[in-house]
């Protein structure tokens, strides 16, 4: 399966004795003495005569948590690889991490041969791999907020964290529980939208809740359309329908673009399936114009939908912060890669050799770090009342500027929108669907890895989770290709960090971590 441009996975062989065999590489990988990145693979069977695919049960875990040292355990056996790679599989075995065990700058890894044992049915007839380039974030200590204070003590950006009264940025040190309240030394917030937070402003995070402070792999990129197409291809038709805005209940679908329910791409959404013959009650065939690029119009449902099919989980608005600031000290109204430098992409000119849309700026020579400013937002008509790029709206390719030409009046974060861990795009191009703290749905979340399966309409069956049909307790943040302005964007914004919204955002993106 081609996930984005950098990475290929394919099964080379499986034996009667439930053994896989997979080849695997990707581009750009690193490990240095900040953290080292990954791929996170795991598969999906089917049964002959069945509708929709399982998840593959890897048969040994490794012997403790990560570490960056080789856990592959004993079944497990990487041969043929460029540089050496260790594996990773969790207690849940429902996938594992392959990453590189020496120091080294960004380097193409290529493995020949990944061989492990899993528990396959016998009448199995097909199995899917997907494979995810991911960022290890380490446990340390962080800030969350701005410099700048909320906007009651003279800041900028709304509804933003601070430490109460005007201390500026709110030090997390560990995953104990948070008093939030309007009390000297306390982690805080202005009201200053009602998507900010709950209207009562004293409560306690629990210890359980994600605060960032221990570690997590992240995902590098937003989830593509060519990723996201693979897993509507392994649902029921009963479970896509819970991914789609069109009805799906017939054999022909007149709104072909059945995610965003019309008859031809909406803000650059590209995944369709055939119009006629679509055999009930066989699951609908999705396809993709697009596979490289980042998946939009999607639900708080499509996000946690996505991380318990993939044993993953949804992230925290904390961890979001942690993930684009590191341990740095804050810099008031930064974006994710550490500064205030931004600039748009305004246009394409062609493609490059991976199939990359190749960014031009707004301006000959300007930096290009970030997609937005592409249409009129709906938030904020006033701001912007006619649209001033040449005719496209909607996300671009994920990794789209990680290739930009040296710039010596810029530092590497700052040309290539990279967060302090390498992580790309998370300030623009589509919003972050995160767990909030501002509403007490979203603080009882519990961080527990999804199950692999899905229910039976097609949602995630986490009790810890928020619930995927309302959407309460999450919210989204970082921006997105609509935002009018650079002060949309700014990583310690919570103009939207509590706007609970069970339909699908035209403008939201996936992005999960384990």
């Amino acid at each position: 399966m081609l996930a984005n441009a950098y990475l290929k996975t394919n099964i080379k062989d499986i034996t009667a004795s439930g053994s896989i065999s997979l080849g695997l590489s990707w581009k750009g990988s690193w490990k240095n003495d900040i953290n080292c990145d990954g791929v996170y693979i795991f598969l999906k069977y089917k049964q002959k005569g069945s509708f929709g695919y399982h998840s593959v049960m890897l048969e040994e875990a490794s012997f403790k948590e990560f570490d960056y040292s080789d856990l592959t355990p004993g079944n497990v056996k990487i041969e043929g690889a460029s540089s050496k790679v260790g594996a990773y599989v969790p207690a849940e075995k429902l996938g594992f991490f392959v990453y590189p065990l020496e120091k080294a700058e960004k380097h193409d890894v290529c493995v020949d041969s990944i061989t492990l044992k899993a528990d396959i049915p016998d009448d199995t007839e097909d199995i899917q791999v997907f494979a995810i380039e991911m960022v290890y974030v380490p446990e340390d200590r962080h800030y969350v907020g701005d410099p700048g204070n909320g906007i009651s003590k003279g800041g900028t950006l709304k509804n933003c964290l601070y430490t109460y009264p005007d201390k500026g940025a709110y030090l997390i040190d560990s995953e104990d529980a948070i008093e939030f309240a309007p009390e000297e030394g306390h982690l805080y917030c202005d009201l200053d939208t009602p998507n900010g937070r709950e209207a009562n402003d004293r409560f306690t995070i629990p210890a359980e809740f994600p605060k960032g402070y221990k570690a997590v792999w992240y995902m590098k990129y937003s989830l593509t359309e060519g990723q996201f197409v693979q897993f509507l291809n392994c649902l029921t038709r009963s479970q896509q329908q819970a991914h789609c805005m069109a009805d799906l209940s017939n054999e022909d679908i007149d709104h072909y673009f059945a995610i965003t329910d019309t008859i031809e791409p909406r803000d650059r959404c590209e995944v369709y399936c055939s119009r006629f013959g679509n055999k009930l009650p066989d699951p609908v065939r999705f396809y993709t114009a697009a596979p490289n690029r980042a998946m939009n119009a999607i639900s708080f449902a499509d996000t946690s939908g996505f991380a318990c099919f993939a044993g993953l989980r949804p992230l925290t608005e904390l961890e979001y912060e942690k993930a684009c600031r590191g341990p740095l000290e804050a810099v008031k109204e930064e974006f994710a890669w550490g500064s205030t430098k931004i600039g748009r992409v305004f246009h394409f000119d062609g493609l490059d050799g991976s199939g990359y849309e190749k960014p031009v700026p707004q301006k000959p020579g300007a930096v290009t770090n970030c997609n937005f400013g592409t249409d009129i937002a709906p938030f904020e008509k006033d701001i912007k009342t006619v649209p001033d790029n040449p005719g496209w709206i909607g996300p671009v390719t994920v990794g789209l500027f990680e290739n930009s030409a040296p710039d010596p009046e810029l530092t590497e974060r700052e040309r290539t929108g990279a967060s302090y861990y390498g992580i790309m795009e998370l300030c623009g191009n589509v919003w972050e669907n995160i767990v909030t703290l501002g509403r007490e749905d979203g603080r009882k979340y519990v961080p527990k890895h999804g199950s692999g399966e899905l229910t039976e309409d097609g949602y995630h069956n986490m009790d810890c989770w928020p619930d995927p049909k309302t959407a309460a307790g999450a919210g989204v943040r970082g921006g997105v290709f609509v935002s009018p302005s650079p002060a949309y964007l700014h990583m310690a914004l919570r103009v939207f960090g509590s706007h609970t919204k069970n339909d699908k955002r035209y403008h939201g993106g996936i992005r999960v971590g384990y």
